[in-house]
């Protein structure tokens, strides 16, 4: 099969965002997590087929899409292939598809199993856009879904007070953390112009 790196790249970021809206609208009714297993599974297999070995030690391959303007900035979107991206996707990858398999078992016969499924496969989401990010911009929006998935999964059992106050702390040092990301961005951009990691032609 020819398939585009930056498409099949494309794929292994939606699959596990695509679980997560069927997790998500059938709600109670699905609690095996067979749609989130499937989904990394795929992206794994997808990764390591069609967008890891066409990329390493190859020309960096990336795609460019206009999202916004401000006066004479104009900010894009879109996917960046080069050997630290397209192996970070493939660990990220690597990683969740134990962890999914691992949760299948473990977490059997909890009542908010339905709700588990529904988090990994969002935290997985976030996880594999913020691999190919283009931008910092793009990359900031993944870190904060991210941490969002990730406050999600640590107050899961929302009904034990040290799942509470675990998510209470993660919450503050993340808001701390991403103040710190902010202030970077600005000043890259004052300096720079743009949040771009290479420069595109308009």
């Amino acid at each position: 099969m020819n398939i585009s790196p930056l498409v099949a790249s494309t794929l292994v970021v939606l699959l596990p965002f695509i679980a997560f809206l069927i997790q998500a609208i059938a709600g109670r009714r699905s609690t095996s997590g067979i749609f989130s297993i499937i989904s990394i599974v795929l992206s794994t297999l997808i990764s390591a087929v069609f967008v890891f070995p066409v990329i390493w030690n190859q020309e960096i391959q990336y795609s460019n899409y206009e999202w916004f303007t401000i006066g004479e900035h104009r900010f894009a979107v879109g996917i960046l292939l080069n050997n630290l991206s397209v192996l970070m996707q493939l660990i990220v990858c690597l990683i969740a598809l134990p962890v999914h398999i691992y949760s299948k078992s473990y977490m059997k016969g909890d009542s908010g199993i339905h709700r588990y499924w529904m988090y990994l496969s969002l935290f997985c989401f976030a996880m594999l856009g913020l691999t190919i990010s283009k931008s910092l911009l793009m990359m900031y929006i993944f870190w904060e879904l991210v941490g969002f998935a990730s406050y999600l999964l640590i107050g899961f059992w929302f009904t034990k007070d040290a799942a509470v106050q675990a998510n209470k702390k993660a919450f503050l040092m993340n808001r701390i953390g991403d103040l710190g990301f902010l202030i970077g961005l600005a000043i890259l951009f004052t300096t720079f112009g743009t949040l771009d990691y290479c420069r595109s032609v308009w």
